[in-house]
C-alpha cells in the first residue's frame, strides 16, 4: 500500500500573454459611478460562471492578446454539469483525486483503507477505515455525523481535552446511540503527522509509514453490531474549515504592532547575555514574562543594521549576521548594539503561548520578544517596567493562537522604534486570499504552481480588502461582502477553478502582462478618458446582445450551511421591467450552483449582479494609439465622443489586443 493515502492530480501552466503595437479595446457600457451599493460593485464586475469571449466573436481577424476569464457571468448558458453536492457522499476507492478546501463545508470522501480484525477471540468484528477530507493541512473539524445522527462536535472535543479523562478516541462524542461505542479521530494534515496508533496496531497492512502528512483524514473505528449498524458500515460526514492561507497584508506593509520610546537611547539593550526559547539566567526586561516557551522549536535570525525591507519576501538577498534555535545563549559581543536591527524568527504558536521567544540584555537596558499574558510583546531600550526610553509594541497573542510562522521584528535605533510584523498561514475565507494560495500551491500538491513573482499582490491585496468589508443586513449586523466555502478539485483545471473562486465575488482574473491579475469586486473610479483623437480606425459597437441570449429571470442554488450545505434553490430573482423590455416573455437563466457560496442573503446579491450585468448591453471595439497602452484589463474607463452623443460615458474593459 503507498505511503499517500491519496494522488493528486496535476495542473497545466497557464501561457502568458502576447504584446502588440495597436491597442484596441472591448469595452462594455458600465453604469454611472452614482448606483446603489450593489449595482457600484457590478460596474467594475464581470462574472465567474461563462466562458471568455473570443477573438473570432468579438473582433473577427484581429489578433487577441488579453481577455478576461470567466467574463460576464451573466450570460453562462449552462451550469457545471457535475454537481458540488456529491462530495458528502462515501465512496470506497484506494485511490482517489484530492480536494482543496477553503472556508467550511460538509465533506464526505472516499474510503481508500479499511480493514476488519480480531476483537473478543472472533476475527472480523472490528471494522477501521480511514477517509481523506482535503490533500492539505486543515484548521480543523467542526462535526461529525454518522448517516443523519451527529455524533462527535469540536466544541465538545475541546472539552473532554481539557478534562483529560476517558478514552481520547470518544472525546468530542455527545448524546446518541454512538456514544462510547465508536472511535474517532480526525487527523489535520500537519507536517509532522504520525501515522494513526490504533490502526498501526491492529492491522498489518497499515503501518507506522503511512503517516499522511499533508492530508487530513477521519480515522473511523467500531465493533460489529447488527443493532447498531443495521446496514453495515455508516455513511461518514465532516463538516470541516479548510485550507490555512497567507494573507501578505500582515508583513508587506504596515506592521501589525509598532511603538516609540520619548527618549531614544544610545544603545537597545545592555550587556547581560540573551536566550532564544528562555531567559539567559542572568537578569531579563522587568513586567515581562521569564517562563520558557511553550510553543515548538525556535529558528531567528539576525541582521544588524538593517530595517525592516518588506515586500513579499523581506529576507530576500540578505544573509544573516546571526543565526540561533531555541535553548542557544547570545552572548551580547556577538549583538551590534548600538545598529539598527532586523530580525526573524520562525515560531510555532500553541492553543495558549506563554513565554520567552528571545530575550537580550538584562533589566536596565533590555531587549525581549515574547507572550506576557494576553499580550504578544516586543519591546527594547529600558530594561524596566516603564520609562522614557522605553519602547514597548503589543499585539493580542489571540490572533496568532495555534498559527505557524515567522515573526520579524525591526529596531530602528536612532528613532527609539519598534515594530513587529507575521507571516504565517491563517483560516479565511476571503476569496482573493484563497485565490493566491490555489495560485501558489505546487502543482504536485493540485495548485497552479506559480510564484510571487506571478501575481498581482496590489490587485489581490485591494480585492482581500473589498471582500472584508461589512455589508449591513435587513435583520440586522453585517456580513463581509465576499465569501468563499467551498472545494476545488484537483483533476480539474486551473481555469475552472479560477472561476470557482472568482465567482465569489461575481468578478474576474486575467493573465496581463505575465502577471495574474483579478477585480470586478467594487467599483473604481475611471482615471482615463478615451477621446477621439486617441482612435485610429473606426469603431465598432453591437448595441444588443441576440434576444436569445436575453434573460430577465435568475435561478440559482447555494450549499445551505444551516442544513449541513445540502445544495438548495435560491428565491427566484425577477425583474418585471426588463421583462416589459422583452416583450412580455419569461426569460430565465440557471446559473446552476453558485461555486462557494454557503450563505442566502451573498448568494441573492450575486443574482442581482448577474441580472444586472446582464442588462448592460452594449459593447464597443475601441482601435487606439499607444496613448492607450496603460489600460489595463478590468478597468473603467470613460469615453467621449461627442457624433455619438457620449460625453464621458463610463465603459469597463473586457478585452485588448
Amino acid at each position: 500500500m503507498a505511503h499517500r493515502v491519496i494522488c493528486l492530480a496535476g495542473a497545466a501552466r497557464i501561457g502568458a500573454p502576447l504584446a502588440v503595437l495597436i491597442v484596441a479595446l472591448i469595452l462594455w457600457a458600465a453604469p454611472a459611478a452614482a448606483m446603489p451599493p450593489v449595482g457600484a460593485a457590478l460596474a467594475a464586475a464581470a462574472g465567474g460562471w461563462a466562458a471568455g469571449l473570443t477573438a473570432t466573436a468579438i473582433m473577427g481577424q484581429a489578433a487577441m492578446a488579453f481577455v478576461l476569464s470567466g467574463v460576464q457571468m451573466a450570460l453562462a448558458k449552462k451550469p457545471k454539469a457535475k454537481a458540488r453536492d456529491e462530495i458528502t457522499l462515501n465512496k470506497i476507492q484506494p485511490v482517489t483525486a484530492g480536494l482543496i478546501l477553503y472556508g467550511e463545508r460538509t465533506l464526505g470522501g472516499s474510503i481508500t483503507a479499511r480493514s476488519t480484525t480480531s476483537f473478543d477471540g472472533k476475527p472480523h468484528l472490528r471494522y477501521h477505515s480511514a477517509m481523506p477530507l482535503a490533500c492539505h493541512q486543515i484548521d480543523g473539524a467542526v462535526e461529525i455525523w454518522l448517516g443523519e445522527t451527529k455524533v462527535w462536535t469540536e466544541a465538545q472535543y475541546r472539552r473532554d481535552e481539557a478534562q483529560g479523562t476517558g478514552d481520547p478516541y470518544h472525546w468530542g462524542q455527545i448524546d446518541s446511540d454512538f456514544r462510547g461505542r465508536i472511535r474517532l479521530k480526525v487527523h489535520t494534515g500537519a507536517e509532522d503527522q504520525a501515522a494513526e496508533p490504533r490502526y498501526v496496531t491492529a492491522a498489518s497492512e497499515w503501518t507506522a509509514d503511512h503517516r499522511g502528512r499533508g492530508v487530513a483524514y477521519v480515522y473511523f473505528e467500531a465493533d460489529y453490531d447488527r443493532d447498531l449498524f443495521p446496514t453495515g458500515a455508516p455513511q461518514i460526514r465532516v463538516r470541516a474549515r479548510g485550507k490555512r492561507v497567507f494573507d501578505p497584508r500582515e508583513w508587506s506593509s504596515t506592521p501589525l504592532a509598532s511603538a516609540r520610546a520619548l527618549r531614544p537611547g544610545s544603545i537597545w539593550a545592555g550587556y547581560d547575555g540573551g536566550a532564544i526559547g528562555r531567559t539567559s539566567g542572568a537578569s531579563y526586561p522587568q513586567g515581562e514574562s521569564d517562563a520558557a516557551w511553550t510553543g515548538g522549536p525556535i529558528a531567528a535570525r539576525f541582521f544588524f543594521g538593517h530595517r525592516y525591507p518588506g515586500g513579499l519576501t523581506p529576507e530576500a538577498g540578505l544573509s544573516p549576521d546571526l543565526t540561533a534555535q531555541d535553548g542557544d545563549t547570545l552572548d551580547y559581543t556577538r549583538m551590534a548594539l548600538d545598529a539598527d536591527l532586523f530580525a526573524a524568527f520562525d515560531v510555532a504558536f500553541p492553543a495558549n503561548p506563554e513565554g520567552v521567544i528571545w530575550e537580550q540584555g538584562g533589566s536596565g537596558y533590555g531587549a525581549y520578544l515574547g507572550v506576557t499574558g494576553g499580550d504578544l510583546v516586543f519591546r527594547a531600550g529600558s530594561g524596566e517596567v516603564a520609562g522614557e526610553d522605553l519602547a514597548r509594541a503589543t499585539l493580542p497573542v489571540a490572533e496568532l493562537a495555534g498559527r505557524r510562522g515567522t515573526i520579524y521584528v525591526e529596531i530602528d535605533r536612532t528613532a527609539g522604534a519598534v515594530a513587529l510584523w507575521f507571516r504565517g498561514r491563517r483560516y479565511s475565507t476571503n476569496p482573493a486570499l484563497c485565490l493566491r494560495d490555489y495560485a501558489l500551491t505546487p502543482e504536485l500538491f493540485g495548485g497552479i504552481g506559480w510564484t510571487e513573482a506571478d501575481l498581482d499582490d496590489a490587485a489581490l491585496v485591494a480585492l482581500a480588502n473589498a471582500a472584508e468589508e461589512p455589508v449591513p443586513l435587513a435583520t440586522g449586523g453585517s456580513q463581509p461582502r465576499y465569501a468563499f466555502n467551498g472545494v476545488l478539485e484537483t483533476e480539474a483545471s486551473p481555469r475552472e477553478n479560477l472561476d470557482a473562486l472568482s465567482s465569489a465575488w461575481g468578478g474576474w482574473w486575467a493573465c496581463e502582462r505575465g502577471r495574474l491579475t483579478l477585480g470586478g469586486a467594487v467599483w473604481e473610479e475611471p482615471e482615463l478618458t478615451i477621446t477621439e483623437d486617441m482612435l485610429v480606425a473606426g469603431i465598432r459597437v453591437i448595441a444588443r446582445r441576440p434576444f436569445e441570449e436575453q434573460f430577465n429571470t435568475v435561478k440559482a442554488q447555494f450549499a445551505d450551511a444551516t442544513a449541513e450545505h445540502v445544495v438548495t434553490d435560491l428565491p427566484v430573482l425577477a425583474s418585471e421591467t426588463y421583462r416589459a423590455a422583452d416583450n412580455g416573455e419569461r426569460l430565465v437563466r440557471d446559473l446552476g450552483e453558485l461555486p462557494g457560496e454557503t450563505d442566502p442573503v451573498r448568494g441573492q446579491r450575486l443574482m442581482k449582479l448577474a441580472l444586472l450585468k446582464g442588462r448592460r448591453q452594449r459593447q464597443v471595439i475601441l482601435p487606439c494609439s499607444l496613448a492607450a497602452w496603460g489600460v489595463r484589463l478590468g478597468d473603467t474607463v470613460r469615453v467621449t465622443i461627442p457624433r455619438r452623443g457620449w460625453e464621458a460615458k463610463a465603459f469597463e474593459v473586457t478585452a485588448r489586443a
